[in-house]
């Protein structure tokens, strides 16, 4: 019994992941081994000055090679600068490229109340 208490604890404890919409990279690659190419990359959110955790794959033409990285980057606005592993060609990679990205900062907007209406006409004489 006190164990199945202490699992549950732990299990309640444990906060719950938060959930972001993933983006999508596309641009240029350099593999710190000479080669230069261009990568599609899965990001694990779309938001505009965040962290980001990078999955993808890179094409380099010079070298008709193909490479599988994993790494980080650093979003901004429709753009990401990432840094990471190259799996197949062991070196290091970094890359610039396109996002779509969001931006979640929200921006207080003040509403003007309407002018008051004018008084009514003077009654005729």
């Amino acid at each position: 019994m006190k164990k199945h208490l202490v699992l549950l604890s732990v299990l309640f404890a444990t906060p719950a992941p938060v959930v972001a919409e993933p983006g999508a990279f596309f641009g240029a690659v350099y593999n710190f081994g000479g080669s230069v190419g261009v990568s599609l990359k899965v990001l694990s959110t779309n938001k505009e000055d965040h962290g980001a955790f990078v999955a993808g794959a890179s094409y380099f033409p010079d070298t008709k090679k193909f490479g599988i990285d994993a790494g980080a980057g650093y979003l901004f606005r429709n753009g990401a600068a990432t840094f990471g592993w190259d799996l197949l060609n062991k070196h290091p990679q970094i890359g610039l490229g396109y996002v779509n990205t969001v931006n979640d900062v929200t921006i207080p907007v003040r509403t003007l109340n309407p002018p008051p209406n004018p008084p009514p006409n003077p009654p005729p004489y």
